[in-house]
């Protein structure tokens, strides 16, 4: 089954805004911007997303070299550089985001280039590679819900302002998982714009990170508005559906949506 670039569960693929902390200023050892991480700007953003995902020290004994951009790698058999660098879409190392976030980025890093360099991918070069032992280094995207007003905060995601759940309500992570494609794959997906084709080219990458999937509680059912959607003419599959799977994938949707909620920084 292809996982589209732009298919990713909607809560990987949003992003929050919280406010820069009052009298913050960034490293000028590591940021050229002095709101660091907190800036907004498209390029400050991309430039911090590249620099969180970089393994800095030279880890010869793991096999890990450095690189200038991206989760920069491993050598496999046949002396092949892995060359991590994440897709546009990928929020999770953002200083501020809506679902699964990566909170410990070295053990992340690690973890991803020797999972992505043991890993056998599929015809289709696209790859769900399971990161055992980086439960710790993922926050959960998801919580139970409450009727407490003051655990929520509102996000913009996807141009509507939407309710999530404070972070601090996250469950515990029980499994971490990557989708990662190879280079080819990622530049054959028609969702992938030129400008993001030539960014990944640039960087040097051997694989693109897609989404970081952070499990916990029962598996999503599609939320009541992606649901409506579908209906509506969003998904061809959901177009075929008879009456028994709409109502079957409404009672999904309502008992996930009434017991859990997506979390937001």
């Amino acid at each position: 089954m292809r996982i589209g670039v732009r298919e990713i569960d909607e809560a990987e693929a949003a992003r929050g805004d919280p406010a820069m902390p009052e009298g913050y200023e960034a490293d000028p050892e590591l940021f050229a911007c002095p709101d660091g991480p907190y800036c907004r700007d498209p390029e400050c953003v991309r430039t911090h997303r590249e620099r969180i995902l970089c393994l800095t020290a030279l880890l010869g004994a793991a096999g890990l070299l450095l690189g200038a951009a991206g989760l920069t790698g491993r050598r496999v058999p046949g002396g092949m550089r892995i060359h991590i660098v994440p897709a546009g879409i990928v929020t999770a190392f953002d200083a501020g985001c809506v679902g699964s976030k990566v909170v410990l980025h070295q053990t992340f890093s690690e973890r991803l280039n020797e999972a992505t360099a043991a890993f056998e991918f599929p015809e289709n070069g696209q790859g769900f590679v399971p990161l055992p032992g980086c439960e710790k280094a993922v926050s959960a995207g998801v919580g139970l819900r409450t009727s407490d007003p003051a655990a929520y905060v509102v996000r913009e995601w996807r141009g509507r302002a939407e309710l999530f759940l404070k972070r601090e309500h996250a469950l515990t992570t029980e499994s971490v998982a990557a989708i990662v494609y190879t280079l080819e794959a990622y530049l054959r997906d028609p969702d992938v714009k030129a400008d993001e084709a030539a960014e990944v080219r640039a960087a040097g990458a051997t694989h693109v990170l897609v989404a970081v999937l952070a499990s916990a509680g029962p598996r999503p059912a599609l939320s009541p508005h992606r649901l409506a959607a579908n209906l509506a003419g969003g998904n061809n599959e959901a177009l075929a559906w008879d009456a028994e799977q709409i109502r079957a994938a409404a009672r999904a949707s309502v008992e996930w949506d009434s017991a859990y909620c997506v979390v937001a920084d």
